[in-house]
């Protein structure tokens, strides 16, 4: 479906005393290329407040394969597994940036469709939202790099 990756080079301060990135940190890491993925598709934070709709993320998992460290460059991979009501559903993947196509972590969050003043849920994909899925598929805007 919908795609989106980003390169993360891993900082000093997301590391731990195992010196290797603080479990924590995969989610953000995570938020990195999901933001990527969704402003290529027009669903961008910004966007989304001005229609009045909210997203947060409800549930998110997280499997560790092989620790990350300091200086490592990473390839983070979104990719939109489902759309429809009540839920998005994000699935990730991160792998080593150095030829060796190692997957070093995955993941999933879900997020429901919400009313941004009164924090009520949508019962629908709003909208806004269902358009800007159906112009990406248009266009063929399936999947983003950013670097």
């Amino acid at each position: 479906m919908f795609s989106a990756r980003a390169s993360v080079r891993i900082p000093f301060h997301d590391i731990d005393v195992m010196h290797i990135a603080w479990h924590g940190h995969y989610l953000k890491y995570f938020e990195i290329a999901r933001t990527a993925l969704m402003q290529s598709l027009g669903l961008d934070w910004p966007e989304l407040k001005t229609q009045g709709i909210a997203m947060p993320v409800v549930d998110a998992q997280t499997h560790y394969r092989k620790p990350i460290v300091y200086g490592q460059e990473i390839i983070v991979e979104a990719t939109i597994a489902e759309i429809s009501f009540p839920e998005l559903i994000v699935q990730y993947k991160i792998m080593a940036n150095d030829g060796s196509a190692d997957i070093l972590s995955t993941g999933r969050t879900r997020q429901t469709y919400m009313n941004f003043a009164d924090h009520t849920s949508y019962f629908l994909v709003p909208d806004f939202v269902n358009l800007r899925f159906q112009t990406a598929l248009a266009q063929g805007r399936q999947h983003h790099e950013t670097p």
